[in-house]
């Protein structure tokens, strides 16, 4: 979204997914010392809730901390594989270039996850706004940038989009730990996690073909154009947001495509 008011969310501001690296300014945000009921059901799920988040709207704070929750409660499993802490924190536009992002990287010889919220859109009143919000979301969808879901769940579909990254790079660092598969330095992506999330795909669309095609003209792999898109600083991103995109429309849609049935068989297996 690159402006409030604009028609459609841009290809350069719905990078969603991961080119973001983590530094000392985001390692000196604590712990918020704010105790709700959805915080602490978070951390009981390893998600910890950053005191940069107390900048925004206690309702929009509120309705996203519980997407997020009801993700992790459900793929809990997963997300036990590689992360001992998802970090939920709120950054500055400069910082975060779309609406939200995931960054992976390794700390300690683990996996970590931060997954960034920028105040752009979640601190002030144009999220509540549904011509500034829900409606340019739907344009997406109508549009097929994005999946198709029920339009009842447009407010959830980026953070659990994001969510969605969550799940495949914990999915992705049990495979590599499995195979032996060495990180360099703190950096996650790269030529070994881009193999195993395209080797994810080609076995979640090997499901499709067995189980699940209908072979009409709307069972199709590539669920919406956003997955589709080659982006010019990041073209090796393709198959983390079409796993991303593909799991917001499993988890929003009332019928989800064939594809996204055979991705939940896919992730099942690992639960």
């Amino acid at each position: 979204m690159g402006g409030r008011g604009m028609a459609y969310i841009t290809r350069n501001d719905m990078r969603q997914g991961f080119p973001f690296n983590y530094d000392d300014e985001v390692e000196n945000d604590p712990e918020t010392e704010i105790k709700t009921s959805v915080f602490e059901k978070l951390k009981k799920l390893h998600i910890s809730t950053r005191s940069s988040t107390d900048e925004m709207d206690d309702m929009v704070l509120e309705q996203q901390s519980n997407i997020v929750y009801d993700i992790a409660k459900k793929y809990n499993k997963i997300l036990k594989y590689g992360t001992k802490t998802t970090e939920m924190m709120f950054q500055k536009k400069e910082r975060v270039r779309g609406i939200a992002a995931v960054t992976p990287f390794i700390k300690d010889n683990e996996l970590a996850l931060r997954l960034y919220m920028n105040n752009d859109y979640f601190k002030n009143t144009d999220y509540n706004s549904k011509d500034d919000f829900s409606k340019v979301i739907e344009r997406n969808i109508d549009s097929g940038w994005f999946a198709p879901i029920n339009k009842i769940n447009t407010r959830k579909y980026i953070l659990t989009h994001e969510m969605g990254h969550v799940i495949e790079s914990n999915i992705i660092w049990k495979i590599a730990k499995d195979k032996n598969i060495q990180w360099r330095g703190n950096s996650f992506m790269g030529e070994q996690s881009f193999e195993i999330a395209t080797k994810i795909k080609n076995e979640v669309i090997k499901i499709w073909k067995e189980k699940y095609t209908n072979k009409s003209k709307d069972d199709i792999i590539e669920i919406s154009n956003y997955s589709k898109a080659h982006y010019r600083n990041y073209p090796d991103h393709r198959p983390f947001e079409w796993f991303a995109e593909t799991f917001a429309n499993l988890q929003l849609a009332d019928e989800p495509a064939p594809i996204a049935k055979a991705l939940d068989e896919y992730i099942r297996g690992y639960m």
